[in-house]
């Protein structure tokens, strides 16, 4: 049974829960982001995410957390994990990450379940219809 990589995302908009397949993800207020964050505080390319190899384990893999974009260049308030700030951080379950105020992160590594997570964010609310199950009288 493998792991199952998970972030869960708490910003203004909400909660939402992404399982991790990608090898490199990109965090941010951006649009292009992979992973939007919805805050003010979060720079346009405040992180990014890259797995990386268990080293005692040929199919097994974690995930680094970098401060942030893929070119370098830091985010305006860090990353700060358990209350430290760090550049980089290889993340471990139920780390949790603070992107700046109102902003958290958590990480976490399961085996694998029958559960379905979110891929995408869904940006537009549901619509809910209601079907009567009388017949007419």
């Amino acid at each position: 049974m493998k792991n199952v990589h998970l972030l869960i995302i708490e910003d203004k908009m909400g909660r939402r829960e992404f399982q991790l397949t990608k090898p490199v993800y990109s965090l941010g207020r951006a649009i292009n982001c992979d992973l939007h964050i919805f805050s003010p505080y979060v720079s346009r390319y405040h992180a990014t995410l890259v797995r990386l190899p268990q080293e005692n384990n040929l199919l097994g893999y974690y995930y680094q957390i970098v401060d942030g974009d893929s070119k370098g260049k830091q985010s305006t308030n860090g990353l700060k994990i358990r209350g430290v700030k760090y550049l980089f951080h290889n993340l471990t379950n139920q780390d949790e990450i603070i992107l700046g105020p109102q902003v958290r992160i958590i990480y976490k590594q399961q085996k694998e379940a029958a559960k379905t997570y979110f891929h995408a964010v869904p940006i537009a609310p549901y619509e809910t219809t209601v079907y009567s199950t009388l017949g007419d009288n």
